[in-house]
């Protein structure tokens, strides 16, 4: 079991007039040493990687910078 907490700032985006915001929408995770996508050999092949999503629903949310 792999626990984690993101923070607002974390999830957040600048948007076009540079503010900070966080929008809805899906969001996958992943931790590990290949990332999806990796294609270098230079981690073990022991190494995984733990991948889950989420969904942040409601309207945009603007943040303090």
């Amino acid at each position: 079991t792999v626990s984690f907490t993101l923070t607002a700032r974390q999830l957040s985006l600048i948007d076009r007039d540079f503010g900070r915001a966080i929008e809805p929408g899906a969001f996958e995770v992943s931790i590990g040493g290949k990332q999806p996508g990796f294609t270098g050999i230079a981690d073990a092949h022991t190494t995984g990687v733990v991948s889950g999503s989420f969904e942040i629903i409601g309207a945009t949310m603007y943040i303090e910078n």
